[in-house]
């Protein structure tokens, strides 16, 4: 599964070591537009919890309400740094779950 490094606050040049692949910064997971394969853009990055055993996104979705989302390679199928995009392959009726029907 893809990981995250933990690091608090901005990181200076100097702390940003190269990390292995599928290994990602916090702060270069912030402001980043998720896009599920099927739904297109479902929300942007607003924080990144930590539970010990697994990392989540925390979206602002599209009606406003925050969507919660395991970074886990089974839920995140590409992430694209440079670009600011997480792409996501949600199962069905994911996004109902936050934003009501």
């Amino acid at each position: 599964s893809p990981s995250i490094v933990q690091k608090t606050g901005p990181l200076t040049p100097e702390e940003r070591v190269p990390l292995e692949a599928d290994e990602y910064y916090n702060e270069d997971l912030l402001g980043c537009t998720v896009v599920d394969v099927r739904l297109g853009p479902i929300g942007t990055v607003v924080d990144v919890y930590d539970l010990g055993y697994q990392h989540l996104l925390a979206l602002r979705g599209r009606t406003g309400r925050m969507v919660l989302v395991p970074f886990r390679k089974v839920f995140v199928t590409a992430v694209d740094v440079a670009a600011k995009v997480i792409q996501v392959d949600l199962p069905q009726g994911w996004l109902e779950l936050y934003e009501g029907s």
